[in-house]
């Protein structure tokens, strides 16, 4: 609400010692928290406790460093997302006294918001590396990879967690490794791609793209895609996989956002590249060219990854998803909701079904025909894409509430409450549904019955994935620098 006094005292109540202890994104809740109490239309609202109450939280918070780290990225020239993140989330939890709204019924879950502790029998191993891992790890071939704040990119025994080798940079790693054919790719803010021996840690090639790379490259077809972004625009080099050289750099070729929870946004097809523009239209390019072969946008633009199953090629459009033919471009089917707001997340095809999730429900799609053929509503906006397994469809909601719905015979299963925490990131392995909250927590859920197995805070949320599951382990990092591996079946007393 616009008007402060239905919202000072309900931010004031939220503000807790617990949640701003707990909470890394609670410290940029309280630098607005502290404009309450200083500016004018602050004042009468606030009772003289509530005031030294926040004073004193104020006073144990080390607001430079948070300063510090709002401006990290803006010295390199690139958008503060993880502190205007932090601050996004520091107010979504919130949202329940903000609204006054109360739950629906019918929910399972905790009434405390305390989770379950990971059994300590369950952690593997723990590597604790000097700077803050913003990405979730990559495991390839009994190797861990990732790459931290300290300028450094770890390999790490997947067995033991043990550092098999290190290899320097010369700013920031924020970009998720991709590993191809015995090479990993990673991307610093030093404006650098490097690609590196899988084993050894050996630089092989690096290419300067001029603005730092933050986003996961795509590789196929002996070339590497990597997206960027600078003040000057959004570009997408095309290198040779097996040297570094330039092929071609297309212009304008990538939206703001995408790139942290889907990757590079684009997809191979064939001898295509699929790339979204930052005005919300799909282009097919030659890959081995950059030459265009055709465009499309529909009535309103995309920011989410296109996805290609045979020869269509499916895209959501906010509040629409589209079925086009993967050569020509063609509009093959359209579905529009015709409800705003709306957002968009990358389709979710499983059975032959459409998912997607734009607004206050989940809908089902034939992917042949796009004719609806399931629909689901939620008690707000979705906050994250829908995910499908083993007969059914797990939504989370802006209003913090978890779905777990059965399409084929239209029946809810279970609704888990997380008090306000919003959710994202969800992914089902081995029976286990996974999903980080804006309170800081990675957890693991019973997907069959939606009970919490276990919870850890790893001290920050900032909507980029930060867990792997692989072979039965749940790998993920922390803002302490940890890196940790889980044994999924222990930790969930299976």
């Amino acid at each position: 609400s616009p008007e402060e006094p239905q919202w000072a005292p309900a931010v004031l109540e939220c503000l807790t010692p617990e949640t701003a202890l707990a909470l890394p994104g609670a410290m940029m809740f309280s630098l607005m928290v502290n404009e309450v109490l200083l500016g004018d239309a602050g004042q009468g609202e606030i009772t003289p406790e509530a005031r030294e109450c926040i004073q004193e939280l104020l006073a144990n918070t080390d607001i430079g460093a948070v300063i510090a780290a709002a401006l990290q990225d803006s010295v390199a020239g690139q958008m503060p997302n993880q502190a205007v993140m932090e601050f996004a989330m520091g107010i979504e939890i919130c949202a329940p006294s903000l609204t006054g709204a109360p739950p629906p019924t019918g929910m399972t879950g905790p009434p405390t918001g305390e989770y379950p502790a990971l059994p300590i029998e369950a952690t593997l191993w723990q590597f604790s590396a000097p700077g803050w891992a913003m990405n979730a790890p990559t495991v390839s071939d009994g190797m861990v990879y990732v790459g931290a704040d300290d300028r450094n990119v770890y390999a790490l025994d997947a067995a033991n967690g043990a550092p098999v080798w290190t290899f320097e940079t010369g700013d920031v790693v924020r970009s998720p490794a991709v590993v191809s054919d015995g090479v990993v790719y990673v991307g610093s803010n030093d404006n650098m791609l490097y690609a590196l021996d899988a084993a050894t840690g050996d630089i092989l090639w690096q290419h300067d793209t001029g603005s730092p790379v933050q986003y996961a490259p795509l590789v196929g077809d002996g070339a590497v895609y990597v997206p960027t972004m600078s003040e000057g625009g959004r570009n997408i080099h095309a290198l040779d996989a097996s040297s570094g050289t330039e092929l071609w750099v297309a212009s304008q070729y990538y939206p703001f956002d995408t790139g942290w929870e889907s990757g590079i946004g684009a997809a191979l097809a064939g001898d295509a590249l699929l790339v979204i523009d930052d005005q919300g239209g799909l282009h097919s390019l030659n890959a081995q060219t950059g030459e265009l072969n055709w465009s499309f946008r529909g009535e309103v633009g995309t920011d989410t990854p296109p996805v290609v199953v045979g020869n269509v090629v499916y895209v959501t459009a906010v509040n629409a998803a589209h079925a086009l033919n993967v050569e020509t471009g063609e509009e093959m089917w359209k579905f529009s909701t015709g409800m705003f707001p709306a957002r968009g997340f990358a389709p979710v095809i499983e059975d032959g079904v459409y998912f997607f999730a734009p607004d206050i429900h989940a809908y089902g799609l034939d992917i042949s025909t796009g004719e609806q053929a399931w629909i689901f509503g939620l008690d707000s906006m979705a906050s994250t894409a829908p995910v499908a397994s083993d007969g059914t469809v797990y939504v989370a909601s802006e209003d913090g509430l978890l779905y777990a719905s059965d399409p084929v015979v239209d029946q809810e299963r279970w609704v888990l409450v997380q008090l306000g925490n919003m959710m994202q990131s969800l992914k089902v392995a081995e029976g286990i549904l996974y999903l980080e909250s804006s309170d800081g927590h990675l957890l693991a859920l019973d997907a069959l019955t939606g009970e919490i197995l276990w919870g850890f805070n790893k001290g920050f949320f900032s909507g980029v994935r930060t867990y792997t599951v692989s072979d039965g382990v749940v790998y993920f990092t922390s803002v302490n620098g940890a890196i940790y591996a889980i044994d999924a079946a222990v930790a969930a007393g299976r």
